[in-house]
């Protein structure tokens, strides 16, 4: 081995020294000095001092090498097995490989879509199942346990579900199905599970409005509940009596809701709308413990506001259609309007 490394010196220095006495490069070398000192046996003796033995770091590349190589090749051996092809096993333990399980347990679903703030499938909490007891002790005190509309407004809507007294009607209507015979314990504990306990209150009443098979309240939806405000309402006892100027405060109001909470305008106020620009379960509840005079509430149910509008439209409906012509808005502030802003 030692032979084989020297005469290959010896080879690649005479190579050197030929290329390098032709003057290539920017440092010639003179020609006679470079045979001279690679003929010489000087060089030769100090890689005689050089020992070589089997640790040494030619010996530990050569297994490096070796082990490069074989471990290509197993990685070829790898890639070209197929599906047919039988699972390795452990020569040591002569035991099969198993299969891959996943160390961690199921997630169970805690999204339901269109059910937001929905607690389906989990265990009942314990307020849950005391105010359960409680609606059935309520009802053990009736006759065949079923309500009154009265006794329900009284007992349920305001003491058990802590809702706006202006919803009892909605609620009755939606519990007993439109049939007006009172309301009895287990229509009323059905929809309580499934309409009210999953859901918080601002959801639970936009469940409520809406009708069961639509998924957005319409105008039709809200004029039952405004109807029930303007009917009700200490400070609106001008609209009791005048079903006319009931009708239009409720349009108005509407509108007014409408135009506010639908900022989509398509004329559907989706649960997202009803969320983050509505508030109307905070309103209502409100008005209902008279902690407010309707007119101090200046989002939709002032009269004040109402009687603005319908004034101003009165003035400019001169021939008194209910409808407001081009040539009459025209009139409006002396003729405020120019005539890009009233075509448009």
């Amino acid at each position: 081995m030692f032979h084989s490394i020297r005469n290959s010196f010896g080879a690649n220095n005479t190579t050197t020294t030929t290329t390098r006495s032709s003057g290539a490069g920017p440092f010639p070398l003179d020609k006679s000095n470079s045979e001279t000192s690679c003929g010489s046996d000087n060089s030769m003796d100090m890689l005689m001092d050089v020992e070589f033995d089997d640790n040494s770091s030619l010996t530990s590349n050569e297994s490096d090498f070796d082990d490069e190589c074989s471990t290509s090749a197993d990685c070829d051996d790898n890639d070209n097995m197929t599906q047919d092809d039988p699972i390795p096993t452990s020569s040591a333990l002569n035991t099969t490989v198993a299969p891959w399980k996943c160390p961690y347990t199921i997630i169970p679903q805690f999204y339901f879509p269109g059910k937001r703030n929905c607690v389906f499938n989990q265990p009942a909490t314990t307020s849950t199942t005391r105010k359960h007891q409680e609606i059935m002790a309520m009802f053990a005190c009736f006759q065949n346990q079923t309500m009154s509309d009265q006794s329900f407004l009284s007992v349920i809507t305001r003491d058990v579900l802590h809702w706006p007294s202006y919803c009892n009607n909605l609620l009755i209507q939606r519990v007993s199905g439109g049939l007006g015979k009172g309301i009895s314990c287990s229509a009323f504990i059905h929809y309580w599970e499934q309409e009210i306990v999953p859901y918080d209150h601002t959801e639970g009443l936009f469940r409520l409005l809406k009708q069961p098979h639509n998924n957005c309240i319409k105008p039709e939806d809200m004029k039952s509940l405004i109807s029930v405000v303007a009917k009700n309402h200490p400070s609106l006892h001008m609209l009791h009596e005048n079903d006319h100027l009931c009708e239009k405060y409720v349009t108005a109001v509407m509108t007014r809701f409408f135009y506010t909470v639908n900022t989509a305008r398509t004329g559907k106020i989706t649960l997202r709308e009803f969320r983050q620009h509505g508030h109307l379960f905070s309103i209502l509840h409100a008005l209902a413990i008279g902690a407010c005079d309707i007119n101090e509430e200046r989002r939709y149910f002032s009269y004040e506001h109402f009687l603005v509008c319908y004034c101003t439209f009165m003035d400019l409906d001169q021939d008194h259609d209910e409808y407001i012509h081009i040539r009459e808005i025209q009139r409006y502030q002396r003729f405020a309007f120019t005539p890009v802003l009233v075509n448009r």
